[in-house]
């Protein structure tokens, strides 16, 4: 219970007679584990169930080219849950029947929507279990023709029609806070049970349960939780129809080769449409801001183009050089047109080495949930204030909270409000990129019996401006007040989002999704292969390794940039290895996968030397070991994952950091430990 941190304990007869204190009895010390097991039930990674279903055929007409007919068809459905835990927050207003005597008149707050403008006498919680459901039905089916183009010797020519449509529907129960109101505004009977006080307006009403140690507990009554907590609905209906013609084919001969072109055209077409339920719109939810109807179409054309040219061939130092190009140009109805393009240079001076790079430029209008989410408000808990309590946080929180005027024991009392612009409405521009690689394969001769190696790096530098981005207000909330405090008053990133009433201390956070203003990363890839004959099969050897010591970005563009290689979530290297051993239709492998060092000091000017955190994780391994059998349309894998059950490496505890336990929620972290697993497949 907000206010006095006590429970329901008829044994308690001196202080607050019924209630005992968060260390039993009188005892007010925090001792009492408030862990529930069943919190350990919760989804850490979705259960799916998948079903697919494809077909393929063709049929060749002898004519036209000596063209066929062909067709592809799928239809998929997927069925997901989470299994989660919720907490429900009763405001019993001041003088409530529904209140013990010896607290009817007590204070915890003002009315943040449930104790219809009274003051809040007890706020008591409790923790409910939750399901939500997802079910996508996804179908695409593709018709084409394709053949020889005769009126030009060699060439070839594709055309088809495709067309996609995905429906889906989520749902879970949601408390309604207009039934939550209705059914705390009671009044006692002269049988002494209570009704709704407005039951004539609301003849399905039903009276909230009394203050009880039931409650608290979470033992509901079935018929009001079914009232107050009926389940959410809402359908999505994405469709997509594309029309495209391409033909390929050699264009003139140099001495080197054939110059090989392909040239094409396509048109896409794709609608959205997001109706979340009643409830939801009208932001009657609980603790959930609303949503708006999320509806919108788009259509691009497209024309592209690319060659293939070798420009040298059997020459001293040139054993060939090829060149490849391509352009296209992008005309959307929403974000107008742009062209983009692609060299790319393949030159190899001997038979044991080749040089390769490339440069490109990409254009991405955003995607139509993007574009067209429908703006919409709500509130969220007044817990997710940072400043609650911040006299014990970080220190970057200590002093953003001190900046804002707060006192070190400031409690908010009202909740957050939540501000969500749509996409387009927010100025979303469209995103673009540039791509630069360079690299190498070496491939020497090694003696007679030592098997094959090659060795590949790779360098690039690929600039992403306009990045569409999407960050929760929850996010945004703890990113902005662990900034910093020169970040937090210059209001540099995320922090532009974030207002406090000077008079009230109330927050406002405005999200949306924006756009990013550079990323840029730089790095090197290293893959290494070998392959030998040994005994009756032979031996796979396969090592890669990123090295990207450059992770820059900046979220606006006054914004400095920041590079983030090394930070918690951003490893500067990483790298996989496996070894495999062929015999036959038998495969043996074993796999590993690394993930560098990281360390979150930096990020949050902290000096490690004094810090009390612990912000660094170590290098982390995780083993795989498999074996597949694979012969007369059957393939049999059986193996285990992560199987030395390594856990992903734990940080202490803060405000910035997303954590699974007290590890980073990263998704090369492993967290469900050593699996065993058996896939069966076979083709017909």
């Amino acid at each position: 219970i907000q206010g006095v941190t006590s429970r329901p304990n008829a044994a308690v007869t001196q202080g607050l007679v019924g209630w005992e204190g968060v260390g039993g009895g009188n005892n007010t010390i925090d001792v009492r584990d408030t862990f529930h097991d069943s919190m350990l039930n919760q989804s850490l990674i979705s259960p799916v169930t998948i079903g697919n279903l494809y077909a393929e055929g063709g049929y060749r007409l002898n004519r036209l080219g000596d063209a066929e007919l062909y067709f592809e068809s799928m239809v998929t459905r997927r069925e997901s849950y989470q299994n989660a835990k919720r907490q429900l927050a009763l405001d019993y207003a001041v003088g409530s029947p529904l209140i013990p005597a010896n607290l009817a008149w007590s204070v915890v707050g003002r009315d943040e929507g449930m104790s219809k403008g009274k003051d809040v006498g007890v706020r008591a919680f409790t923790l409910l279990e939750n399901r939500a459901h997802q079910d996508v039905d996804f179908q695409r089916h593709i018709v084409g023709m394709k053949g020889d183009l005769n009126v030009l010797p060699e060439w070839r020519y594709d055309v088809y029609v495709s067309h996609a449509r995905s429906d889906g529907e989520y749902r879970q129960p949601q408390f309604l806070k207009s039934r939550l109101s209705e059914s705390l505004d009671v009044i006692k009977g002269a049988d002494g049970t209570y009704r709704c006080r407005e039951l004539a307006a609301n003849p399905g009403c039903l009276a909230a349960p009394a203050l009880s140690t039931d409650l608290v507990a979470g033992k509901l009554p079935a018929d009001w939780f079914a009232y107050v907590s009926p389940m959410d609905v809402g359908v999505t209906t994405f469709k997509e129809t594309v029309a495209a013609v391409g033909f390929d084919g050699p264009l003139f001969t140099l001495p080197a080769g054939r110059v090989m072109a392909f040239v094409g055209a396509e048109h896409r077409r794709s609608s959205l449409n997001d109706l979340p339920s009643e409830a939801s719109q009208k932001g009657d939810l609980l603790n959930y801001s609303s949503a708006a109807v999320t509806q919108g179409s788009d259509a691009v054309w497209e024309v592209f183009g690319e060659i293939d040219a070798p420009l040298l061939a059997d020459l001293p130092f040139a054993q060939s050089l090829n060149l490849t190009a391509s352009y296209r140009f992008t005309d959307y109805d929403s974000y107008g047109s742009d062209s983009t393009y692609k060299i790319g240079l393949v030159w190899q001076p001997t038979d044991w080495m080749t040089v390769r790079g490339s440069y490109g430029t990409s254009y991405r209008a955003p995607a139509l949930f993007e574009q067209f989410v429908g703006a919409s408000s709500g509130f969220l808990n007044s817990t997710l204030d940072p400043c609650n309590s911040y006299g014990s946080k970080d220190a970057n929180i200590r002093a953003n909270c001190a900046a804002d005027g707060l006192p070190t024991d400031w409690s908010q009392k009202s909740s957050v409000k939540s501000i969500t612009l749509g996409g387009a409405e927010a100025g979303l521009a469209a995103e673009t990129s540039s791509n630069l690689t360079i690299g190498a394969v070496l491939r020497p001769a090694l003696p007679a019996g030592w098997g094959d190696l090659a060795l590949a790096v790779d360098y690039y530098d690929i600039t992403v401006k306009n990045g569409v981005s999407l960050a929760s207000s929850e996010n945004i909330l703890r990113e902005c007040y662990a900034s910093t405090p020169e970040e937090f008053t210059k209001k540099i990133g995320l922090c532009r989002l974030v207002e406090r009433d000077k008079n009230s201390g109330n927050l406002t956070v405005t999200t949306s999704y924006l756009n990013l203003a550079t990323d840029r990363v730089k790095g090197v890839d290293y893959n290494v292969r070998y392959v030998n004959d040994i005994g009756p099969g032979a031996l796979l050897l396969n090592l890669s390794v990123s090295h990207q010591p450059s992770q820059l970005r900046k979220v606006f563009a006054s914004d400095p940039l920041v590079n983030q290689a090394g930070f918690i979530y951003s490893p500067k290297v990483s790298g996989a290895a496996d070894a495999s051993y062929v015999m036959g239709d038998w495969r043996m492998r074993w796999g590993v996968d690394w993930v560098g060092p990281m360390e979150g000091y930096t990020r949050l000017k902290f000096d490690p030397a004094t810090s009390i955190y612990n912000l660094r994780t170590p290098d982390y391994f995780v083993h795989h070991l498999s074996t597949q059998y694979a012969g007369d349309g059957w393939t049999a894998t059986v193996g285990v994952r992560n199987l030395f059950n390594t856990n992903p490496p734990e940080i202490s505890a803060n405000s910035l950091y997303s954590v699974v336990g007290n590890s980073p929620l990263m998704s090369s972290y492993d967290f469900a430990g050593r699996t065993a697993f058996i896939n069966v497949s076979r083709t017909f």
